[in-house]
């Protein structure tokens, strides 16, 4: 399978000469008109330009020395021809948004709609992944601040979850503090994720949440004051 790493912004970016040769054409530079070609031969050439299965990873916040992803020029020649082309040319691509390291938040993670590359709505399956201050602990001794990490999946059905997981304090006081700090984030997040994705009306009505609501995972958890 075929990663591509850290996009940044350049969605218009494209895979090759050929591909701005695409959208010179498709813009009507050389006088071919493509939106006046009728749908099914339009859908045809978008079919040729659909990827194999790949996963694009994108790192967040975005950094100056990041990459960008190619992106077929034919999707970004205009408004209308990207509106009816990228839920196919988007089809097989599995995209992952991960944080950059040691990048933790501390309140709502607005950055991830910055993160978000236009062609989300439109992919197979999406992953978002970030970490999350907890709450301060009083009962380890010594108010450790613990991070936790959270994930937001959606499979190819369009159905998602969000899962977390937590070094385990080992106190009942501890454990509901970052459960219901975990609850809220959670909730937060997901709100943030569908108003998002539901943008796109097809993809609106076809997200349904797994069972369950969040599925927290204690991990042990070691005490640093610990001799």
């Amino acid at each position: 399978m075929t990663t591509s790493k850290n996009e940044q912004t350049g969605n218009a970016v494209v895979d090759s000469a050929t591909g701005a040769g695409e959208a010179s054409i498709a813009a009507g530079q050389t006088g071919f008109d493509f939106p006046a070609l009728p749908p099914e031969l339009r859908n045809v050439l978008y079919e040729l330009q659909v990827r194999p299965p790949t996963t694009v990873i994108k790192l967040y916040p975005p950094r100056a020395t990041d990459s960008p992803t190619p992106a077929p020029a034919l999707a970004f020649a205009s408004h209308e021809i990207g509106r009816e082309s990228m839920p196919l040319l988007y089809q097989n691509v599995a995209l992952v948004l991960r944080p950059q390291p040691d990048f933790v938040v501390v309140t709502f993670p607005r950055s991830l709609l910055r993160a978000m590359p236009s062609f989300a709505r439109y992919v197979n399956t999406l992953e978002v992944e970030f970490v999350f201050r907890a709450p301060r602990l009083e009962e380890t001794g010594n108010a450790t601040i613990l991070n936790v990490q959270m994930k937001f999946e959606m499979d190819s059905k369009k159905v998602f979850k969000m899962t977390a997981t937590a070094d385990d304090p080992m106190t009942e006081d501890d454990r509901e503090k970052i459960l219901k700090s975990a609850e809220k984030m959670a909730a937060d997040v997901k709100a943030l994720l569908l108003g998002y994705l539901k943008e796109d009306a097809v993809l609106g009505k076809k997200l349904v949440e797994a069972e369950g609501g969040l599925v927290f995972t204690w991990t042990k958890w070691v005490n640093p004051s610990s001799p």
